[in-house]
């Protein structure tokens, strides 16, 4: 487990946990306007990736509330069970709409289609390992991490092999995405310590 303690004077904490929460707020207010952004223009298109693109940020709007404790103090505060299980569930959560996206908008189906089913499969595991964060089972941390690892991995392998192709779309992917995918991986290999815990490692997604 992390964590980092800090010791403040009552003053200077609650000025500073206001300015905290207006930033959370902000970031929140950004993913929700996205995520109603994607919904119309799926409305209007009826293409998959922005549906599964609304759904990527809608949740990773809900785990930001999750992580930055934010949910807990005012979205769901009589539901400690799920303020202390939600964290997990919901990043695997927006882990698998994001590899469904991945999926639809590089159009894998039709010119990889071993690798799309792949990543179909590695979507729903993604959402297996979200239900096992739920449990109380220490499984789930290690589950996660090594998904979402694989996951970040398979979809830069079909990136790759997609640009080679000279597709349009894999190169606006990894020109939207590269810092996403980095982030994944990052993220996962904090987890189990295999990288250090620090400002940027915890923070770079």
């Amino acid at each position: 487990f992390r964590f980092v303690a800090f010791l403040w004077k009552p003053s200077v904490f609650q000025k500073r946990a206001a300015q905290w929460r207006a930033g959370v707020f902000v970031f929140m207010g950004a993913l929700l306007a996205m995520t109603l952004y994607h919904l119309v223009v799926f409305l209007m298109l009826r293409e998959a990736a922005y549906l599964y693109l609304a759904m990527m940020t809608g949740i990773f709007c809900i785990y930001q509330g999750a992580r930055s404790g934010i949910g807990p103090l005012l979205l769901w505060p009589n539901s400690p069970y799920w303020a202390t299980h939600s964290v997990v569930t919901l990043i695997m959560f927006v882990t698998a709409a994001a590899t469904f996206f991945a999926d639809s908008f590089l159009n894998a189906r039709k010119s990889h289609p071993y690798w799309s089913l792949a990543l179909r499969l590695l979507g729903w595991a993604n959402i297996i390992s979200g239900l096992f964060g739920l449990t109380d089972l220490m499984i789930k941390y290690y589950l996660s991490h090594v998904i979402g690892v694989i996951t970040s991995f398979v979809v830069s392998i079909v990136v790759v092999r997609q640009l080679r192709m000279g597709s349009r779309s894999a190169r606006i992917f990894i020109g939207g995405w590269g810092l996403t995918l980095l982030s994944s991986i990052i993220l996962a290999l904090v987890g189990p310590g295999i990288l250090p815990s620090n400002l940027v490692t915890e923070n770079f997604v």
